[in-house]
């Protein structure tokens, strides 16, 4: 649990100085989007 605290906090401080996430609604579609690509592949590691 601690690591998804400090890569998320990370992440987000480097989208918001970036412009790239200006609101927690940025962050939560570009999380859903990565998800969305690792789908694939959690099907083939579980199956």
């Amino acid at each position: 649990a601690g690591f998804l605290v400090l890569f998320l906090a990370a992440g987000w401080a480097y989208g918001a100085a970036a412009n790239t996430i200006n609101n927690h609604r940025d962050l939560v579609n570009m999380m859903a989007e990565a998800m969305k690509d690792m789908g694939y592949y959690l099907v083939l590691a579980f199956a």
